[in-house]
């Protein structure tokens, strides 16, 4: 995986992850899937940060429909 064997190079303080779905289901479902999956990166996001984080700055690098998930996460 690129960023994770890349990345802390460049930026040796940032934690990476990574966030998947099943884009074939957002398809399906039209953009109600869209929805769920940025209701469901939210909340990953909200675990995993907890509160001694919120300043942190958050930097995503998407691809397709993963930039559109991440749009809606923004309106959210």
């Amino acid at each position: 995986m690129w960023l994770e064997d890349f990345l802390p190079a460049k930026i040796p303080d940032a934690r990476i992850m990574t966030f998947g779905y099943n884009s074939a289901f957002a398809f399906a479902r039209s953009m109600a899937g869209l929805d769920d999956f940025a209701l469901d990166l939210l909340e990953r996001i909200r675990i995993v940060r907890g509160t001694e984080a919120k300043d942190r700055p958050l930097i995503f690098i998407c691809h397709s429909l993963g930039g559109i998930v991440v749009k809606k996460v923004c309106i959210l």
